[in-house]
């Protein structure tokens, strides 16, 4: 049976794990800044527009794996790629 308390705790959970992800996207969003930083001094392109499609792939096998919609976990990366690429996003907020 199902308690009010209960109800409390995993919403307590869902702070938390959510918490981790903007962590994470803090980190990550660091490092596609560098290596914007590093593919400028290179003169390389921004975008991979291939890697970025195998990535994607790879994100949506391993999505399917863990039981999860493989288009909704398309969709997130592709904002997190299109945010990735506009420079120096971490600098700005």
């Amino acid at each position: 049976m199902f308690t009010i308390k209960k109800l409390n705790l995993t919403r307590k959970e869902v702070e938390t794990i959510d918490k981790k992800i903007l962590e994470l996207l803090t980190k990550r969003f660091q490092a596609t800044d560098k290596i914007q930083t590093i593919k400028a001094e290179l003169g390389l392109e921004i975008t991979q527009k291939s890697m970025e499609t195998d990535l994607l792939e790879k994100y949506a096998q391993k999505a399917r794996e863990y039981g999860l919609p493989s288009d909704l976990i398309k969709k997130i990366f592709k904002m997190v790629f299109s945010y990735s690429k506009k420079t120096g996003i971490i600098k700005r907020i």
